[in-house]
């Protein structure tokens, strides 16, 4: 399979304890749907007044004041349809849908789109563990999201390259809204694969300071299924025994965050660190067990064999919010090392790799890579609370990604990007309003040389060494019809675009969770779609009603394309 490039055309918990520790007296609570009016008479006396929080309805101001297609999802819906990870949970929306990587991981798709076509951001910044390849779960845990914002449809005006098809924001760990300290401690089961969990998250809000944390650990056996054994090639047959071996795994997620809230000033440090080990179905490997290997993997249901893989995210990121009279100033910036190792039994299929052989002997690592990335964000927003608002931000990143271990699929690489983008939105009336932005943004990506350490099988060169840059001019434009409570129509059409990624340019080997060789072409362009998006909401009463349409045209397309020719490396393993 060969990425090449064409234009195309498309249509349409269990709760255990809660606790709060108040240091002063608990303030009441709003609804979001509550409405009230509050009047003060001061007279010539001092009059100490308790706090006053109003909670407005977030999501129905997002729909109403931004014309893309776009859903604010709290942490109660969260709550009430949790599943075994944050992309299935969220396949309760429309226009979302899941691909499962493993019983525990799983990648979210937007309108079909995902992988390097939709951005996973959390607190507004890009995550980047799945840009080694589009197969890669979403490594966040469901227990620390506070809030979810959902762009369907084009988003480059905001995010830059990679939001072609859409944006998942998740926001973590708020700010506690009692002072004093509060906490929960949650336990999480499931039957199909035995998992068992537990959550513990603890709040502290003294004056000026907050502090949360939440800390989850499951642990969970193999996947049951309800066969003993499956036809995997012509008369080859695997025993299963109701399980797929060796897809056990564990996983343990760690969040803090400690700042200061104060005079319209909220800044904080936020630090995560996510790790998750599995083990890969080893038919899905391309490895024909045998029944010595059966009797192995059958011994027990929570051990973790070969193959199998291993996720370590890191992340540290500081954001600073600040509130003027008619103006907000936000910036993030932040640090991510996002490291994957995958492990397997290596062979040296011709004899010619006796010394990486013994070099990765003791460890069995297979593939390894190591992303580090540096990003920042500043956004400054003026809104005149009369007819007019106007966002003006910057945001850049840095990556360096090395590799290690026995076999190749992507070769070393750095990139990097810059964007510039501005918006304007205009109150018509009190019915209409629209918005009109564009982005210029500039990136560069360079790949570094990869000789092929087996010239018998192959090409003598796996890569060329690659230097390309990818300036780009993006624009968006809306308008938003909102007559009253019942009725809201909106029309946002811009031009999106998306850089090749490392992996489309320079991938050369076989991809373990397809079972393909797949090779990259080092002279890809940009994606660029023209997009138009259509809202069509009526509520009255119990009756609701929702149109959704939407159009992508591609003028350049960038997509796997399979070729006559067999990989060698076929050749050399009979056993597939």
């Amino acid at each position: 399979m060969r990425f090449v490039t064409n234009s195309c055309l498309s249509f349409f918990s269990l709760l255990l304890l809660c606790f709060n520790l108040n240091g002063e007296n608990s303030k009441p609570e709003l609804n979001q749907t509550d409405s009230v009016f509050v009047s003060l008479n001061l007279q010539n006396k001092e009059i100490l007044l308790d706090e006053i929080i109003v909670l407005e309805n977030k999501s129905q101001k997002t729909k109403t004041t931004r014309s893309e297609n776009i859903e604010v999802i709290s942490s109660s819906f969260l709550e009430e349809n949790i599943a075994g990870n944050i992309s299935n949970t969220l396949e309760k929306i429309p226009g979302i849908q899941s691909a499962n990587i493993s019983p525990s991981m799983a990648r979210p798709l937007i309108r079909g789109f995902g992988g390097y076509r939709i951005v996973i951001a959390k607190n507004g910044q890009k995550q980047e563990d799945q840009s080694w390849n589009n197969h890669q779960g979403v490594a966040i845990n469901q227990s620390s999201i506070e809030e979810i914002e959902i762009i369907k449809g084009p988003a480059s005006l905001y995010y830059g390259s990679d939001a072609i098809g859409g944006v998942i924001n998740i926001s973590t760990l708020s700010v506690p809204d009692s002072f004093g300290l509060s906490g929960v401690v949650g336990l999480k089961a499931e039957t199909n694969n035995d998992l068992l969990g537990m959550n513990v998250k603890i709040g502290l809000r003294e004056k000026l300071f907050f502090f949360n944390t939440d800390v989850s650990y499951q642990d969970f056996a193999d996947f049951r299924v309800p066969a003993d054994s499956f036809e995997y090639k012509p008369n080859h047959f695997a025993k299963l025994d109701k399980s797929m071996h060796n897809t056990a795994g564990k996983e343990l997620s760690f969040n803090m965050q400690a700042g200061l809230a104060n005079n319209g000033l909220i800044s904080y440090l936020l630090f995560s660190y996510f790790d998750n080990k599995s083990g890969f179905f080893p038919y899905a490997a391309g490895q024909e067990l045998v029944n010595a290997y059966w009797e192995t993997h059958s011994v027990s249901n929570r051990d973790i064999l070969l193959p199998n893989s291993q996720l370590k995210d890191t992340e540290v990121q500081y954001v600073l919010n600040k509130y003027f009279k008619n103006s907000k100033l936000s910036s993030a910036f932040g640090f991510q090392q996002n490291i994957s190792k995958e492990y397997d039994i290596l062979k040296d299929i011709t004899g010619n790799r006796q010394d990486d052989i013994l070099e990765y002997y003791d460890t069995n690592l297979d593939l390894g890579y190591n992303l580090k990335t540096i990003s920042g964000r500043i956004n400054y927003t003026y809104d005149s609370q009369e007819s007019y608002s106007v966002v003006i931000g910057l945001n850049g990143q840095s990556q360096k990604n090395d590799i290690s271990g026995y076999s190749h699929l992507i070769p070393e690489y750095k990139r990097s990007m810059v964007g510039l983008f501005s918006e304007f939105r205009y109150k018509i009336n009190q019915k209409f309003a629209g918005q009109l932005g564009v982005r210029f943004d500039y990136g560069n990506i360079s790949i570094t040389e990869s000789i092929n350490p087996d010239p018998a099988i192959g090409d003598s060169i796996l890569n060329p060494q690659i230097d390309n840059l990818y300036p780009a001019i993006v624009y968006a434009a809306g308008l938003i019809c909102n007559p009253g409570k019942s009725f809201l129509a909106k029309l946002h059409i811009g031009k999106s675009y998306r850089m090749p990624a490392a992996y489309e340019l320079a991938s050369y080997g076989i991809h373990r969770h397809n079972l393909r060789f797949e090779k990259g072409s080092c002279n890809l362009n940009p994606e660029e779609a023209y997009q138009a998006d259509f809202v069509f909401e009526y509520s009255h009463k119990k009756i609701q009603i929702a149109l959704y349409p939407f159009l992508n045209y591609f003028t350049n397309y960038i997509y796997l394309a399979p070729t006559p020719e067999f990989s060698l490396w076929y050749f050399y393993r009979p056993d597939l």
